[in-house]
């Protein structure tokens, strides 16, 4: 499929292993807040004896996700349920899809636009932050690539057996994430423009791949009356259409926004990396060759120009729907967005003008060299402040500490594994009447097994799993006075109920306050 001499090796595993050196390492550092948690449990249910749950983790909109991560993660927790080890695995997967995106780039394009491309990937920071985590959105990457290949072998190469890749990976990405649903729309539209020859019969069977993820979730929808619809319908993530749409494509290329990671930490950063912060401004230098990037790629690709299109048209899109512009929202624009980038510096590299030739060069070195310093101290930062105040939180060493410490002692207890796991939730997200509260502890199902939730509970009071389904029982419907002084005899009566009562006694005193 790839000619590969010898110095193509050579460039390829140059790659790798560049995509590699802040993706596997430091690890203990890793980001494993709420989302992070409850993506590993529910992908690990059936290693605990449970089914796999019809869905996966809830929306920002209060929407249960498809279930299609859970059965992406599912396989490597085989491996290991440490987040680090599977944080490891992540940024594998993900330092691969980046040494594929250069042998894309070298076949269809040149040897030196896959080189810069990828290595300004590779050292992206904030590539860097979506591909090392236990979240969907550090996948987007993958298929978003492997998209990008089978518009190429569709368009190009006329091989049309791509319209199975193509409209498999789109669902998926859908399922994955809702950017999915922005993108599709232009990627087909731009297939029609170029009057691409369709198969049928690879589209249909790319429809049947694609969505076979997603009928349990189907299934649980009509068997429950599409609980999910009326919240869509009712839904309002809008904060009102945002300038800030149309700047994510440019910010998430460098450290734009970084601020949201580090918050407050920001002035300590500065103080403490004054030259990783002070070089940021150099970053600005990909502002202007964006768009000269844009223009050449239009210029010299007749048949790719849909790229252009579409990396123009997704912030509109975004723009238009009133889109909250969260950063990762422009993660499927990556690839795009570095190969555009690369055009210019390419073409004044090849400049006869030795001049022209050695400024490209040492632009393409400083920008590669200033993500380096960046990532380090970054990551050194992270070290030593154990976490950050702003959206990063602690880091995962730190959280890990304080679950074990919880269940000092109970090492040896047949349930440790599931019960440290269960620990790291973030028990608002499990509710008795929240979507994942309902298809993770139903009602009926734990009143059944209270006697013996309450025996083992007995037996170890910081069983998280009892825990965790009691606190769901009692929230499912709003808490009153009767409720609490139930549980304050209980609690009485077992040490366990305690946290139960706590975390009962705080729905109920926001439930007065409001």
């Amino acid at each position: 499929m790839f000619s590969f001499k010898f110095s193509d090796k050579f460039s390829f595993f140059l790659v790798l292993i560049s995509s590699l050196i802040f993706r596997v390492t430091n690890i203990n550092l890793i980001e494993f807040k709420g989302d992070e948690a409850t993506n590993l449990f529910l992908a690990s249910r059936p290693i605990f004896g449970h089914a796999f749950p019809p869905g996966g983790t809830v929306s920002s909109v209060g929407i249960l996700n498809p279930p299609i991560f859970n059965y992406i993660l599912f396989p490597l927790t085989i491996f290991s349920l440490d987040p680090k080890i599977l944080s490891l695995l992540i940024g594998i997967v993900n330092s691969i899809t980046i040494a594929f995106f250069f042998l894309i780039l070298k076949h269809y394009y040149s040897k030196t636009i896959a080189l810069i491309s990828t290595l300004l990937l590779a050292f992206s920071p904030w590539s860097i932050i979506y591909s090392r985590k236990i979240w969907p959105q550090d996948f987007i990457l993958l298929l978003v690539v492997l998209i990008f290949f089978s518009l190429h072998k569709i368009l190009i190469d006329k091989n049309s057996k791509y319209w199975l890749v193509l409209t498999a990976c789109l669902l998926f990405l859908i399922q994955l994430h809702q950017s999915g649903l922005f993108l599709a729309p232009l990627i087909f539209l731009f297939l029609l423009l170029q009057k691409a020859k369709i198969n049928f019969k690879f589209i249909i069977i790319g429809l049947a791949i694609g969505l076979l993820p997603f009928l349990p979730y189907i299934s649980y929808e009509f068997s429950t009356n599409c609980p999910d619809c009326s919240t869509l319908i009712a839904a309002r993530e809008k904060t009102g259409r945002s300038t800030l749409s149309f700047f994510r494509p440019f910010q998430i290329m460098n450290q734009g926004d970084f601020r949201f990671l580090l918050f407050d930490d920001i002035n300590d950063f500065a103080k403490k990396f004054p030259l990783a912060y002070e070089l940021r401004k150099v970053f600005y230098v990909e502002y202007i060759l964006l768009p000269i990037g844009l223009l050449l790629f239009w210029l010299k690709n007749k048949k790719m120009r849909g790229l252009v299109y579409i990396t123009v048209l997704l912030p509109v899109l975004y723009f238009a729907a009133g889109v909250v512009p969260h950063m990762h929202y422009s993660i499927i624009l990556t690839p795009f967005l570095f190969l555009f980038v690369s055009f210019p510096l390419s073409y004044f590299i090849s400049s006869q003008n030795k001049t022209i030739k050695i400024a490209s060069i040492a632009i393409f070195l400083i920008l590669v060299l200033n993500s380096i310093i960046f990532n380090s101290s970054f990551f050194q930062f992270l070290k030593d402040k154990k976490g950050l105040r702003g959206d990063y939180g602690p880091i995962f060493s730190v959280t890990e500490n304080k679950s074990k410490d919880l269940l000092k002692g109970y090492e040896k207890d047949p349930y440790y594994n599931e019960m440290l796991l269960t620990s790291y939730l973030p028990r608002d997200q499990f509710y008795g009447n929240t979507p994942l509260g309902k298809i993770i502890y139903p009602r009926k199902e734990t009143q059944r097994n209270l006697p013996l939730l309450e025996k083992r509970l007995a037996v170890v009071p910081v069983d998280s799993r009892v825990v965790n389904e009691l606190i769901s029982y009692y929230s499912f419907d709003k808490p009153t006075k009767i409720t609490i002084q139930e549980l304050e005899k209980k609690s009485e009566r077992l040490k366990g109920y305690k946290t139960v009562l706590e975390e009962i006694n705080k729905i109920y005193l926001e439930e007065g306050v409001k």
